[in-house]
């Protein structure tokens, strides 16, 4: 039995029967994503900097070059939907109330 202080009854629980938020499992993917990618990134920039590997610098920054797209890409996204939501709201109010 762990003490949890966010338990509803203050009087601690199993973490296979409790409600409260302390003891829900954690996503481990993305971690392990992010983790893949910066020690992916990691190798390759060591490995360029001792002159092991010749490759150019774009595929030694790859890995976080990939992180940076993929983050722009999302904020396009997010940014067009929000101009969409936007503009339908604005055509809504200018209807008014039928």
């Amino acid at each position: 039995m762990a003490d949890c202080e966010k338990c509803p009854d203050q009087t601690g629980c199993q973490e296979g029967d409790c409600c409260c938020p302390c003891h829900e499992p954690k996503p481990k993917r993305p971690i392990l994503v992010r983790s893949l990618i910066s020690g992916t990134g990691t190798v390759f920039l060591t490995l360029k900097l001792f002159h092991v590997i010749a490759w150019s610098w774009w595929w030694v920054l790859s890995p976080f070059l990939f992180g940076v797209g993929i983050s722009l890409l999302l904020g396009v996204v997010i940014g067009i939907d929000a101009v969409r939501a936007k503009k339908a709201r604005e055509q809504d109010s200018e209807k008014g109330p039928e």
